[in-house]
């Protein structure tokens, strides 16, 4: 499969070919207004409510699922790495010699399922 050129959706100057993405990318037009959005909600975080958070998380599961092939329902969310991974590890069936892995520096994480 072949994708169109994607230069457009960067403020990257004509003539210009940046290829250290691994170290720092650039970052999308669209995302810096987010962000400066995102920003002016944490200047007053005692404004934030609930459905600040749910009607953007429906849409981001709703893109993920779509680019997975998956359903939204396959799609879960988590407020941090740690807090997802004991959910998983909690919920899964394991048979006898099957493990469940996670990053070692993901401490938290290592706690809240170990404990349960």
């Amino acid at each position: 499969m072949k994708i169109a050129n994607q230069k457009h959706p960067f403020d990257i100057t004509l003539g210009v070919a940046y290829l250290n993405c691994s170290h720092l990318s650039p970052i999308l037009r669209a995302a810096a207004g987010a962000d400066k959005t995102d920003v002016d909600l944490k200047l007053r975080l005692w404004t934030i409510v609930q459905r600040d958070f749910s009607s953007e998380l429906e849409e981001v599961r709703a893109l993920l699922a779509q680019l997975i092939t998956a359903t939204t329902d396959n799609v879960a969310v988590g407020p941090a790495s740690s807090y997802a991974t004991a959910t998983a590890g909690l919920n899964l069936l394991l048979r006898k010699g099957e493990t469940v892995m996670f990053m070692s520096r993901n401490r938290d994480a290592a706690k809240l399922t170990q404990s349960s």
